[in-house]
């Protein structure tokens, strides 16, 4: 288990805010099952939250799109391409492309 690092963007900040982000898909594989990781979100009282992955898999951008929207923070499908195609400009969604899904839980702190 290592501590890792995983950049968010202030709208996904904002869904870990509200506890509605569990999930997020990259294109590069950021840590293994058991790896934490902190984001700044931006509390006036609590400004850090710590997390834990719990999964992660190789996976299909449509597979994310249909199975695991919610768990990224999106109301549906179509916000979740709306949101993948916003922050990826060059490369847009495309329903083959192969991402790392990372599945996480919020935990109380980071164990030194």
């Amino acid at each position: 288990m290592a501590e890792i690092e995983i950049p968010f963007n202030e709208w996904s900040k904002a869904r870990l805010r509200a506890n509605h982000k569990v999930a997020t898909s990259r294109n590069k594989r950021y840590g293994d099952v058991g790896d934490t990781f902190v984001v700044a979100c931006g509390y006036s009282d609590n400004p850090l939250k710590y997390y834990e992955l719990t999964h992660v898999e190789r996976v299909t951008l449509a597979f994310v799109r249909d199975k695991f929207y919610w768990q990224e923070g999106c109301k549906d499908e179509d916000m979740f391409v709306f949101i993948w195609n916003d922050i990826h400009r060059r490369k847009k969604f495309e329903d083959e492309h192969k991402v790392w899904l990372h599945l996480f839980k919020e935990i109380e702190s980071i164990e030194g």
